[in-house]
């Protein structure tokens, strides 16, 4: 007020001088608007948070959309059947397309939007230097991985091109856990002897190198089973063939709905088995009472803090006004005209509402982000599932609640202003506002 109101004309400077002089007065109206909107921007943020997390448990067993396994008996092509007559270690390093159902075959099926192999071998992975422990290899390829695998920003300090760009420079480079790693006292570079089996019987020494580290990688657990990551294609090379492995494929919802990618999958792929897709998994869990009665909760809960907030605000803003119509009735005696007035009090109300738009909106995605990760739900022997929830800010549902709080409640104080202007001021003045 000080700073700006003399620059100001007549309506500018009474709406901040109203509110500089008499800003207790509105404290009421700011905490109902900042409470309103804060908790239906932290609901909305936790119900999208819930959602994509329902999403994510369910993609992390699985890893992809859709995953298939591939047995050993598997149609021969050019006379060779991989992983039965390719028992001696190959001399150059195998393309996967080349050995296994081919990239392009699983690209041609309606729906796919991206496909990889991956294959789980036995293996054992010294934890000390005196003392192994059974494991498990995952091979995949480095080159298509991405394009099918669920894999999240967190689930790794460094991207997962990256992750890929390392093994990629070393054929023999392996990734693992940050917890394998501080518990075997390793680094980056450390050479990591692997005693691996690709057909279930045979074992073979492998000597991995450690060329990158992650906190998750899908389907693994690490807790349960230890697990390096391996290339696929040099594995194929150096083991003389695989016995088994998956497809991942990434599809469109409507596709592997229509079972269009099911269909596809026994065209190309005739040996392909369990075929498991996500969407068939999450409407299990989304089905759950449980998860109902949260969505749920959410849902009825902001609507009705919202409602009775609004509710709360007009009724305050009512009482106001008819408190005030002395003063107005003094303004207009003095030179005021009815439309300045109208402004006045308007503009008045309207910075009281963005103030309050705008704090309820920060103070709501802030605390989404503070707290919204403490909502995990355990699942039934008490272990929080894997990947942890990462909080989501709904920005478009926040966006809609904001503006359509904001327009009915700018469109109701002009119908309550214009209804207390109409009123005989004078009289008011004249006799007291005794209604």
């Amino acid at each position: 007020d000080r700073l700006v109101a003399g620059w100001l004309g007549v309506v500018g400077c009474l709406t901040l001088r109203q509110l500089g002089r008499r800003s207790r007065d509105y404290v009421s109206s700011l905490l109902l608007i900042i409470a309103s909107l804060s908790i239906g921007a932290f609901m909305a943020s936790m119900a999208l948070s819930l959602d994509r997390w329902l999403k994510d448990r369910t993609l992390y067993p699985l890893g992809a959309d859709v995953v298939v396994q591939v047995a050993e008996q598997m149609p021969d092509r050019g006379g060779v059947t991989p992983g039965m007559e390719a028992v001696e270690p190959l001399m150059e390093l195998v393309n996967p397309d080349s050995w296994l159902i081919p990239r392009a075959d699983l690209m041609s099926i309606p729906g796919v939007q991206g496909a990889t192999w991956v294959g789980y071998y036995r293996a054992l992975i010294p934890v000390s230097p005196t003392t192994t422990a059974r494991g498990q290899i995952m091979a995949i390829d480095r080159l298509t991985f991405p394009s099918a695998a669920a894999f999240r920003s967190d689930f790794s300090s460094a991207p997962l091109g990256e992750l890929m760009n390392r093994l990629c420079s070393q054929p023999n480079g392996v990734l693992v856990s940050s917890k394998m790693l501080e518990e075997g006292a390793r680094h980056i570079g450390d050479v990591l002897p692997l005693r691996i089996s690709t057909d279930g019987v045979t074992e073979r020494e492998y000597q991995a190198v450690i060329v990158g580290v992650f906190d998750y990688f899908p389907t693994v657990y690490d807790d349960k089973l230890r697990v390096v990551i391996g290339n696929l294609d040099h594995i194929i090379t150096t083991q003389g063939g695989v016995s088994s492995y998956q497809i991942w494929l990434r599809a469109d919802r409507e596709a592997i709905e229509s079972r269009q990618v099911a269909l596809g999958l026994a065209d190309v792929a005739p040996a392909a088995t369990d075929y498991v897709d996500v969407w068939e998994r999450m409407a299990e869990e989304s089905e759950a009472k449980e998860r109902i009665g949260v969505y749920g909760t959410l849902t009825l809960g902001f609507l009705a803090s919202l409602i009775l907030s609004g509710i709360g605000l007009l009724i305050q803003y009512q009482r106001s006004l008819h408190e005030r119509l002395s003063r107005f009735a003094v303004l207009r005696a003095i030179g005021l005209s009815r439309r300045e007035l109208f402004a006045h009090v308007q503009l008045e109300y309207l910075l009281v509402l963005l103030v309050g738009l705008l704090a309820g909106v920060l103070i709501g995605v802030q605390a989404s982000r503070l707290f919204i990760p403490f909502f995990r739900i355990s699942t039934a022997d008490g272990s929080l599932p894997i990947p942890p929830l990462m909080p989501l800010v709904d920005r478009e549902r926040i966006l809609v609640m904001t503006v359509l709080f904001g327009v009915v409640q700018f469109v109701v104080q002009i119908g309550l202003i214009w209804r207390s202007m109409r009123s005989e001021l004078f009289q008011v003045l004249r006799m007291g506002n005794q209604e």
